[in-house]
């Protein structure tokens, strides 16, 4: 799995943590863009999407959370990490439950900051890896992929049209051939 060159998009107000999870991170081989604010790294999400987002929640106009929502808004499924001095169990728990992937304290402990964003990066990997496999076995197991046109088929294929919305688990049972 090469997650090199994946873009990581950082938001903060603070000159020296952009400036630092710059150095961080483009040491591990990322692509990092940077945004002082939500409402500038909104412009540059519209532009080109990255692959994760790292924010800052303590910010002047919108905090991180906000910023969260609207991602998720949008419908981006970009992975999100939040970051706080403010660091507290309620905060972690309220970027959570928002949709965020995961959340970093400051001072940051620089292994801290290479691991969250490497597993947030497997993760959408991982989880469009999983999409494109769900895709391809649709496709190849249609309804319409069914050979067969005699009777006993077309009792079959009826079965298989009443039951096939449902959840529930089903056994066709009769003659083979």
């Amino acid at each position: 799995m090469k997650l090199e060159h994946s873009n990581i998009l950082v938001v903060d107000d603070d000159a020296e943590t952009l400036a630092l999870l710059h150095e961080i991170l483009s040491k591990e081989g990322y692509d990092i863009s940077t945004a002082p604010h939500p409402k500038a790294a909104l412009e540059q999400i519209g532009e080109r999407a990255p692959d994760l987002v790292m924010s800052d929640i303590h910010m002047p106009d919108m905090d991180g959370l906000a910023f969260l929502e609207q991602l998720r808004a949008q419908q981006l499924d970009m992975p999100v990490i939040l970051m706080t001095a403010y660091g507290s169990l309620k905060t972690a728990v309220d970027g959570i439950k928002a949709g965020a992937f995961d959340y970093l304290s400051k001072p940051f402990i620089i292994d801290e900051v290479r691991l969250v964003a490497r597993r947030a990066l497997e993760h959408k990997y991982l989880s469009r890896q999983n999409q494109v496999l769900r895709d391809q076995l649709k496709s190849r197991y249609r309804f319409d992929n069914l050979v067969g046109s005699s009777p006993a088929m077309v009792a079959v294929y009826k079965s298989i049209a009443r039951v096939a919305q449902t959840e529930s688990t089903v056994l066709l049972q009769g003659e083979s051939g």
